[in-house]
């Protein structure tokens, strides 16, 4: 559902192949037109890290069909989201409170907003606003959300759980 409604109608970011050799460029033609980065194969990792690996890995199974060489998969934005969102169902991952790459020679910063949980049928969520943290579960506070704690005083244990629920989706924004 996120991906549907964060879709774009123009080209957000791309898939190419690299030779790490002699940097044969391949669009592979996998364009993405949403702000949403899947994270269903990292394990054991951050989000800063998910994203990382995603900008950039080794691609074992083909070779340079100028060179021979190696190949990498590269990942690049074409217009750098305000938005980014990982999708980590049944994944072990660390929330990172800050993310960031770069576009070019501009190093982009996202701050964690806010973070989706799922369990027993039903989803809650808590908002990052500044450094306060706010929970919300429309069942048990209605419109309300209720303050929890600062964000500076989560450990990456805590926010990856929330009353039994595991993270969905991790939500960041630019400035």
């Amino acid at each position: 559902m996120v991906e549907q409604l964060l879709r774009s109608d123009n080209i957000i970011a791309s898939n190419w192949i690299r030779c790490v050799e002699c940097n044969q460029e391949t669009n592979l033609n996998n364009d993405l037109q949403t702000c949403v980065i899947q994270c269903t194969q990292y394990q054991n990792c951050s989000t800063s890290e998910c994203l990382q690996k995603k900008f950039q890995e080794p691609h074992p199974r083909r070779r340079c069909t100028q060179c021979n060489g190696e190949l990498e998969r590269i990942f690049r934005f074409d217009v750098v989201p305000k938005i980014l969102v990982f999708s980590v169902q049944d994944v072990d991952i660390i929330i990172s409170k800050k993310i960031s790459f770069k576009d070019g020679d501009e190093r982009v910063t996202c701050s964690l907003k806010g973070i989706v949980y799922f369990g027993d049928f039903h989803y809650t969520s808590r908002v990052c606003s500044g450094n306060s943290v706010w929970f919300h579960d429309g069942m048990t506070t209605g419109k309300e959300c209720t303050y929890e704690k600062k964000l500076s005083d989560f450990t990456d244990f805590e926010l990856t759980k929330c009353q039994n629920k595991t993270v969905s989706q991790i939500i960041y924004a630019g400035k």
